[in-house]
């Protein structure tokens, strides 16, 4: 289960930089998931 992540890189494989509107800024996250039997 994943709440948030963010990409792969910039635009190619090997870059490490990422766009800014695909980072994952610092934040207090809340994340809940339910399980039930069928």
């Amino acid at each position: 289960m994943d709440h948030a992540h963010t990409g792969l890189g910039g635009d190619n494989g090997w870059s490490t930089t990422i766009h800014p509107e695909y980072q994952i800024t610092p934040n207090v996250f809340q994340y809940a998931f339910f399980i039930k039997p069928l």
